[in-house]
């Protein structure tokens, strides 16, 4: 395989589990935040199915011999964009 198109597919990969993560840390805090029954219930189903996809993709990067926490360019602003979502969640809470 190509040398440029595997960095290409490991920083997709890596961006792939930041996203994943990101998604996990919103819903426990949208979880946190929400006291209507039935929408705790699909932010438990939207928790439950980002917890499995960043299990498969922290396993789809062992299996590839990557290191899951490997810093790549773009993956802070992944991160960043997730704290955004936070605030805001916590402050449409709050108002």
């Amino acid at each position: 395989m190509d040398v440029m198109f595997e960095a290409m597919v490991d920083r997709y990969l890596l961006h792939a589990l930041e996203a994943e993560r990101g998604a996990v840390e919103v819903y426990v805090t949208a979880l946190a935040t929400t006291p209507n029954p039935a929408w705790r219930r699909e932010l438990t189903q939207f928790l439950d199915d980002a917890r499995k996809h960043e299990q498969w993709m922290t396993c789809a990067c062992n299996q590839v011999g990557m290191d899951p926490e490997e810093p790549v360019a773009g993956r802070d602003v992944i991160a960043f964009q997730t704290l955004a979502m936070i605030e805001a969640i916590r402050g449409a809470s709050r108002g």
